[in-house]
């Protein structure tokens, strides 16, 4: 399937006239990770479930000529609230995600911090996921979100941490479960004030289908350019404005 300009590789359960769920896998991902039972209990319960490969990974578009990530780079941009010297980044697989949704001519598909259903993988019901997706369809069309996804348990994740010259790996799953994060959204508001009352209305809807109707969002700015003021030196900005224009430049290969 061709979709934002590339193509993505997917498979569908169910028939096409059912509400769908689009199930997104982590960054280097394939279709194939997901558990044919998860998808055949989502059939089950009524629903239609498409799995895809992510970019540069499976049948999808490969990205091999840009190179292995320059890692370095990558944390010093971040370090400096600069986009990542990167061939393509999370935002541009948010629009694969979409550009498939539209490529198969859906117009809506049913995605959120974490409790002990989400980390035991509790699914969320009908009721939960419709009221659930009319929200996300509304803040959409108002163009507030620019993406979204949610996470699985942490039990298929893990932790590094540093100290001195040392890296020690944690394998999930982690106990502090209120402290964890079930899903994140990247939304545009022009004042805090107007971010927060569209975090109210979420978590109306969201907390219902949690344990003990429960919901808990903290809200973060991005930092930007001019968040950094005289130390975002000339030659910073115009690097940032070449590295902006090359990532440009290798999307449209």
């Amino acid at each position: 399937m061709q979709a934002n300009g590339i193509t993505i590789a997917y498979e569908s359960f169910s028939p096409a006239d059912r509400e769908t769920v689009l199930l997104i896998m982590g960054t280097g991902g394939q279709l194939t990770m997901w558990p044919v039972e998860l998808c055949e209990e989502l059939v089950k319960r009524g629903y239609r479930v498409i799995i895809y490969d992510n970019r540069d990974v499976g049948l999808s578009t490969r990205f091999g000529a840009a190179g292995e990530p320059d890692f370095a780079a990558v944390v010093s941009a971040a370090g400096a609230g600069k986009p990542a010297p990167l061939a393509y980044t999370l935002y541009d697989m948010a629009k694969d995600a979409a550009g498939l949704l539209d490529s198969l001519g859906i117009e809506k598909a049913h995605i959120v911090k974490a409790d002990k259903d989400t980390e035991a993988g509790v699914l969320p019901d009908e009721k939960f996921l419709s009221a659930l997706g009319a929200f996300y369809e509304e803040a959409v069309k108002a163009g507030v979100i620019l993406a979204g996804e949610g996470l699985q348990p942490s039990s298929k994740g893990a932790r590094v941490r540093y100290s001195g010259s040392k890296r020690t790996v944690i394998d999930g799953p982690f106990a502090e479960t209120k402290e964890l994060i079930a899903g994140y959204a990247i939304i545009q508001f022009a004042s805090k004030a107007e971010a927060i009352e569209w975090t109210k209305r979420f978590v109306q809807v969201d907390a219902p289908g949690r344990l003990g109707a429960e919901s808990e969002c903290e809200i973060r700015r991005i930092f930007e350019a001019e968040d950094f003021g005289a130390e975002f030196r000339l030659e910073l900005r115009e690097q940032e404005a070449r590295l902006l224009a090359d990532a440009e430049k290798r999307k449209g290969k």
